[in-house]
């Protein structure tokens, strides 16, 4: 029995005006596999995940997400941005934010149905966040929000997670905490995480895509000085440290 792709990218090409973006990308990721996906600024990271979220269309080649279109499987994706899409000073609570990730599951009217809590305390409980469920969003350290904007991404019942940056504005302490959290959640779910840090994540993820107009995957151990600078395009040091 063959196993459906949880992501499919084929020769998938992409242009803003004549300015070519992506060009030839093929990618597929297995349900329940863990995906790094690394690149210089304007290397066409945020034009993939847009395409794959169904934002855009292809103009050249397919996505297949789930073995649907990305429109089609929309509601089956959860999705954090690298910042939230509200002002920090709302005066909203954090339960009030996760139950967000429920609109459009349902019936239009009522979105605060009692399921639609339980699923947001239940999303709060499995990131380790529930006894913040009355807070002030504007109140949370970096950190905590970022536990609440995966929650709300959980909150719809994705099965696939699809992260930008998730921790580009908290310490290292906390984004090992994060990355331990994803780990977990990874034992069900499919998840493609973008971030700049290659040496950090890949102790986590399964495989490394290497995005910079043209991409390469590269199974964790292969990543070496040769493929970063082939990434970036310029020298570039490596650094080893352990804590």
């Amino acid at each position: 029995m063959t196993t459906v792709p949880a992501i499919l990218v084929e020769d998938l090409s992409f242009s803003y005006g004549d300015s070519r973006v992506l060009e030839q990308i093929q990618l597929s990721i297995a349900p329940r596999e863990f995906v790094g996906l690394v690149g210089p600024n304007a290397g066409g990271k945020s034009t993939l995940l847009k395409l794959i979220l169904g934002l855009l269309k292809p103009q050249a080649g397919r996505i297949q997400v789930l073995g649907q279109t990305p429109r089609q499987a929309a509601r089956r994706i959860g999705y954090v941005p690298q910042f939230p899409s509200f002002p920090r000073d709302f005066p909203i609570s954090v339960e009030q934010v996760v139950v967000m990730g429920r609109l459009g599951i349902g019936s239009m009217l009522g979105w605060q149905r009692k399921v639609d809590r339980d699923a947001a305390r239940h999303a709060l409980q499995e990131v380790d966040a529930l006894d913040l469920a009355r807070r002030r969003i504007g109140t949370l350290s970096g950190g905590q929000l970022q536990r609440v904007l995966l929650a709300r991404a959980l909150t719809g019942e994705p099965e696939i997670l699809i992260l930008d940056e998730p921790t580009a504005n908290i310490d290292q302490r906390v984004e090992s905490d994060v990355f331990a959290l994803l780990a977990t959640l990874n034992q069900h779910l499919t998840i493609l995480l973008v971030s700049h840090d290659i040496a950090f994540i890949s102790d986590y993820v399964s495989r490394v895509a290497c995005l910079n107009r043209t991409l390469i995957c590269h199974g964790t151990t292969e990543v070496n000085s040769d493929a970063i600078q082939q990434l970036y395009g310029s020298h570039v040091r490596l650094v080893a440290h352990r804590h």
